[in-house]
């Protein structure tokens, strides 16, 4: 995403997102097996806070999957474009086809208050591969499984064997 020179700001504008590209996708397509990552550049005007990202990650059929916010950081004075990555370990996303929409502003979820300052929607589409099978083969993964796929859950077993 590159945004356009005369693009208005979704919010308030004292923080405006400039350009937004996914880091370890090969023309779209991830391996859900290693981190997510995409990098932003966002600048400021008349705010000196500190900011955040707020991700949603959203199915191509409109569904949001899940979403999450990044931690506060400092930007660079007035003016200037900061530039971050954001990395998510790892997204365990179904295979199919996701976006992204995002914001940056102040606050999040945990703290009760929220501020954005701009937002995108439906940014940085991408393909989530599904993970390789035994023998090299492409692993199967059934729709109605859901769009999360857990870790391998740990077992104890409880009972003893003769």
């Amino acid at each position: 995403y590159e945004s356009p020179a005369d693009r208005k700001p979704d919010g308030d504008g004292r923080a405006t997102f400039r350009w937004a590209q996914l880091c370890n996708a090969d023309a779209g397509l991830i391996d859900t097996e290693k981190p997510l990552a995409f990098e932003v550049g966002v600048a400021t005007r008349d705010y000196s806070g500190q900011l955040r990202f707020g991700c949603t990650v959203w199915r191509r059929d409109g569904v949001a999957v899940g979403s999450a916010f990044t931690p506060a950081f400092s930007p660079c004075p007035h003016g200037r474009e900061t530039v971050v990555r954001v990395t998510f370990r790892p997204p365990w996303l179904a295979p199919g086809r996701y976006h992204f929409s995002m914001s940056v502003g102040k606050g999040n979820n945990e703290e009760g208050r929220m501020e954005d300052f701009d937002r995108l929607y439906e940014v940085l589409p991408f393909e989530a591969l599904g993970p390789e099978g035994e023998g090299s083969t492409v692993a199967t993964w059934a729709p109605n499984w859901g769009v999360v796929r857990f870790p391998t859950p740990e077992l104890t077993l409880l009972t003893r064997l003769p």
